[in-house]
């Protein structure tokens, strides 16, 4: 049983990180068009998005595991 349980966290934790990494992408080139004229890849994109991502995502994950603390 546990490890159906650790496959679901895993899933939500997928998904979870997903969405987050596809909004972030999307604001982020909008702001790169707006003020730059176009949209230019770069590694230090990438980094930013990786720590933001992850700061979101230990924030969404922690909301989610208070709130279904108090459900049961």
């Amino acid at each position: 049983m546990n490890k159906i349980k650790s496959f679901k966290r895993y899933i939500v934790d997928v998904t979870i990180m997903s969405g987050l990494f596809a909004l972030l992408k999307l604001f982020w080139d909008e702001l790169e068009i707006l003020f730059d004229g176009g949209i230019q890849e770069s590694i230090s994109d990438s980094i930013i998005a990786i720590v933001l991502v992850y700061i979101l995502w230990q924030k969404i994950i922690k909301w989610i595991e208070i709130k279904s603390e108090v459900d049961q």
